[in-house]
């Protein structure tokens, strides 16, 4: 569409040049090529920095585009889309490296969902989620050793199944299995008696 007009009004100028049209008759027509230029200089700015994903560049752009008047308000609200996605990106990229930085276990998952959602790239992701799971077994291993001393089997299920969610195996799981089953054969053998003695 614009790129008819465009044609158009160069193949107007160039008519009114062949045919000798005066200046005041013809101003017109080189204004609304101006202005076409102008609105199309504008668009494809506004689509490369969204493209680009350069905030910076792409604020400067709107502003530009505004203060022409000349750009549609389809185009103005797809590049104020794209500026607030950017925007979320920056700031979840922001709580990500505080919540790496924290160690804290909570905090970093909360912070990965919201990069997620935000349309952080995976690849950035990537070390973040590792120090989660990280973060996972160690602060798992240490709930697993409370709950295997605490005589609870349920307590010690819990801790053992979330342990072995976070990717924890070996030893320390196998040795914890071995103890709920004891948990558990101690239990049913209290039961039994109970049983028995009401009989």
């Amino acid at each position: 569409m614009v790129e008819c007009r465009w044609r158009t009004a160069e193949l107007m100028k160039a008519a009114c040049d062949a045919e000798e049209i005066g200046r005041a008759e013809v101003a017109p027509a080189r204004e609304r090529l101006r202005l076409l230029w102008l609105r199309e200089g504008a668009v494809q700015e506004l689509r490369a920095a969204a493209v680009a994903e350069n905030r910076y560049r792409l604020r400067a752009a709107i502003a530009a585009a505004a203060s022409t008047g000349e750009v549609g308000e389809a185009d103005m609200q797809q590049a104020r889309d794209a500026l607030q996605a950017l925007d979320q990106q920056v700031e979840a990229r922001r709580s990500l490296e505080t919540a790496v930085a924290s160690q804290d276990f909570e905090f970093l998952q909360r912070a990965i969902a919201m990069a997620r959602r935000a349309g952080v790239r995976r690849i950035e992701l990537e070390s973040a989620e590792a120090q989660l799971r990280q973060l996972g077994q160690s602060e798992g291993s240490r709930e697993l050793r409370s709950a295997m001393v605490s005589d609870d089997p349920e307590r010690l299920r819990a801790a053992t199944d979330a342990a072995v969610s976070a990717g924890m195996t070996g030893a320390e799981i196998d040795a914890a299995w071995q103890r709920l089953r004891e948990l558990e054969r101690s239990e049913e053998r209290r039961v039994g008696k109970e049983c028995r003695s009401r009989w």
